[in-house]
């Protein structure tokens, strides 16, 4: 039969002409790939670069068209961050300032919270620490305190005051005037302190601003001043 039926699609072909032939062969071809089907849940993976190396190209393409898989994918693009804002960080922002650039810290502050500017809290020195070398003892602080420290801490911190009934070390009244420059000369820096933290005298003041009026002799030429003196005098 095999050798019948060989022989019987020879001598058609010799029959049916050249174009004929082609439009056969076409026809065949198309017939061929219809039933030509893959599985497409084997070895599949949403890695399209993966499924290049195990699917052919052949199956890439059938199973994209007929069960939406193994299509061509665009990765997304992944932007790099200009700054990694963990390298060299400190809180010390002085520090960072010899470091980073202007444009990271400015990058880091505003996409991580990192090199932000910050502002150094304005503290005020105090003239004395009343928690250093103290003692309820009034008489032993008198040994080791200045008068001007016992009378600031007296009157800021309630430390170093002279017990009830104790002579007062300064007669605030004595000498005293209102001319700050006065006392500078007259009494002492512990007078002034301690008379001004007690008493409210001896307390720096701020000299106001003074203009010098030139001194003129007013008798001579008072007879003819009006032709003879100057406006000014």
């Amino acid at each position: 039969r095999s050798g019948r039926f060989s022989g019987h699609c020879a001598e058609s072909l010799c029959v049916m002409g050249p174009s004929n032939i082609c439009a056969l062969l076409f026809a065949i071809r198309h017939l061929v790939n219809a039933e030509i089907a893959y599985d497409c849940s084997a070895d599949f993976s949403t890695c399209y670069s993966c499924l290049q190396k195990h699917w052919s190209v052949g199956k890439r393409s059938w199973c994209c068209a007929h069960t939406g898989k193994g299509c061509v994918t665009t990765a997304p693009a992944v932007t790099t961050p200009p700054f990694d804002c963990n390298v060299d960080f400190t809180t010390c922002y002085t520090c960072l300032e010899k470091h980073w650039s202007l444009s990271k810290r400015a990058w880091c502050c505003q996409h991580a919270g990192k090199g932000c500017v910050t502002t150094a809290p304005i503290t005020t020195s105090l003239p004395f620490d009343c928690a250093a070398d103290y003692h309820p003892c009034a008489r032993c602080l008198q040994a080791k305190w200045s008068i001007a420290k016992r009378a600031w801490c007296c009157q800021h911190a309630g430390r170093g005051c002279p017990p009830a009934g104790t002579s007062l070390p300064f007669d605030c009244n004595a000498g005293y005037t209102n001319c700050y420059q006065c006392l500078e000369k007259h009494w002492s820096v512990s007078k002034r302190a301690w008379c001004c933290a007690h008493g409210g005298k001896g307390c720096p003041t701020t000299v106001p601003a003074t203009t010098t009026i030139p001194l003129l002799d007013c008798a001579a030429g008072f007879s003819n001043w009006q032709a003879g003196w100057s406006p000014a005098k």
